[in-house]
């Protein structure tokens, strides 16, 4: 089951409480979620013939192209542009649509420019629209929500959130929130629902909306039209079969999204009958996206349906729509750097002992050092700077000192810790203070025990750092090798100092 900030909370709602899930045609899960497929069995799913394809996705939260030090990463915009090239090919008509949840909790100036990319991208790549979820309908991210161009690119609300004319959103609240496009002989409408607890937030905290109404409500005032109809459900388990029941009276065909993957299983489907909802999910972080299909047998239609991995076989070979999409990550990265966005970073005084740089360690601890300078820890800047987002503040965080995350995820950085390359470098890399804290305290008086402190502790130096240290940026969307079973163990002798014999780990 996955959770977002908003609705984090509203899960304990049900209570236990098992949802009957006959109106989806399907059972609840035993045990945890089905992990993804193979990538061969994904190359599979792309060449699966069909009269109509509906590729689903969303759910990014930020991250618009894989991120991290372990092989293989998953996901990414530049990907999913060559599986829609290479699963257009296996189908009659083809469409897509995002679900939302596009953002992160990054800097709201840099989340308008990802919105922008995002847009941008989705645009380029055909999409029907883009659907908003109720995490998408912040203040902060009018690029992602502001309608632009044609109205048919108009980001759609949720069905079931009424937005206040004179609010924050107001620009908005005016768009339908029913998106309509053709699938081949199909007409489609899609929406998307949240979860009716988000009434606290959305209109009490925020005062975007006047009022959140129960999701299957919303869908019940739908009039009945023939077609497909895809409901993008961001609610709680025991909405989904309430949203399908109501979604079967008013299409012909009906495709619930499990946006939290509270009861799908993310394991393909086929042979199934259009007379039953199709519930589907498909992984968070952007890393999955979902292929819907449709088939054409005698009078009737079937639907299968499989989830489909953002691997790395999807870089292979040539793909001018992949192409097009790197220019779009170019344009944004050189924004990033002009807009100085490094500055942005919200930076708080330095609670005690204060980041002093790899130069004050080596006084004392040169054995060390020298074997830090073999380490990969020690080429962290020299990576940014390869791929060119050394001007980023959502990389340059884990490859330099001083920054920390808050529960959201929110980068910041003290006082004294890594700016930018010119008025800090001495404080560029995963240096000796990423693991072991800000060290100015002991550089001063290397015998008082007052600088020292447990993992973590702001102003105090860390002599045993441990995993959780490390797992500030080694998180599990972005070192996937790290969270494997001894992946901690296999990774930690190569940036470690092991290799320094005690007697020379100290001394001038």
């Amino acid at each position: 089951m996955r959770t977002r900030p908003l609705v984090a909370a509203a899960s304990l709602l049900a209570g236990g409480a098992v949802l009957a899930l006959a109106a989806l045609g399907g059972e609840p899960p035993a045990g945890p979620p089905a992990g993804p497929p193979a990538s061969a069995a994904a190359a599979a799913a792309l060449a699966v013939p069909c009269d109509a394809l509906l590729v689903v996705s969303g759910l990014e939260h930020g991250l618009a192209k894989p991120c991290g030090c372990s092989e293989p990463q998953r996901g990414g915009l530049l990907r999913r542009a060559a599986l829609l090239e290479r699963a257009a090919k296996a189908a009659k008509a083809t469409a897509a649509v995002s679900v939302g949840d596009t953002l992160g909790p990054g800097l709201p100036e840099q989340n308008d420019e990802k919105a922008s990319l995002f847009r941008g991208v989705l645009e380029r790549l055909g999409y029907a629209g883009l659907l908003l979820s109720g995490e998408d309908l912040s203040p902060m991210s009018s690029a992602l929500w502001q309608p632009q161009g044609a109205p048919e690119t108009t980001p759609r609300p949720p069905l079931n959130v009424r937005l206040r004319p004179g609010g924050p959103l107001a620009s908005a609240a005016a768009a339908d929130p029913v998106l309509r496009f053709s699938l081949g002989p199909w007409k489609v409408r899609a929406v998307s629902v949240v979860d009716v607890t988000l009434q606290s937030a959305l209109v009490d905290a925020m005062g975007v909306a006047d009022i959140v109404i129960p999701p299957a409500t919303a869908i019940k005032a739908l009039a009945k039209e023939p077609g497909v109809l895809l409901v993008a459900a961001h609610t709680m388990r025991e909405d989904l079969a309430l949203i399908a029941t109501e979604a079967s009276e008013r299409a012909d065909v009906v495709v619930v999204v499990d946006v939290l993957g509270e009861a799908a299983r993310r394991v393909g489907v086929r042979g199934h009958p259009s007379s039953k909802a199709l519930l589907v999910t498909f992984d968070t972080k952007g890393k999955e996206v979902a292929l819907v299909r449709l088939h054409r047998v005698g009078e009737g239609v079937e639907l299968s349906w499989d989830p489909v991995p953002l691997d790395p076989f999807l870089d292979e070979g040539a793909s001018p729509s992949r192409d097009a999409v790197e220019a779009y990550f170019t344009a944004y990265r050189a924004v990033v750097r002009d807009r100085k966005l490094l500055e942005k970073v919200p930076t708080f005084s330095d609670d005690g002992a204060k980041f002093v740089g790899d130069a004050s360690c080596r006084e004392c601890h040169a054995a060390i050092a020298t074997s830090w300078d073999a380490t990969p820890h020690a080429k962290a800047w020299r990576t940014l700077e390869t791929k060119g987002v050394d001007a980023d503040p959502e990389c340059v965080g884990c490859h330099s000192v001083g920054w920390s995350r808050d529960v959201s995820q929110r980068w910041s950085r003290t006082a004294s810790a890594f700016r930018d390359p010119a008025t800090t470098p001495g404080l560029r890399s995963v240096q000796c203070e990423a693991c072991h804290g800000p060290g100015s305290a002991h550089a001063a008086d290397p015998l008082d025990k007052k600088a020292w402190g447990p993992p973590g502790t702001p102003g105090k130096a860390w002599a045993k750092p441990g995993r959780a240290v490390c797992v500030t940026c080694h998180d599990v969307e972005n070192s996937v090798g790290f969270h494997a079973p001894d992946g901690f163990e296999h990774y930690l002798p190569k940036v470690d100092h092991r290799d320094v014999p005690a007697a020379a780990r100290t001394g001038r």
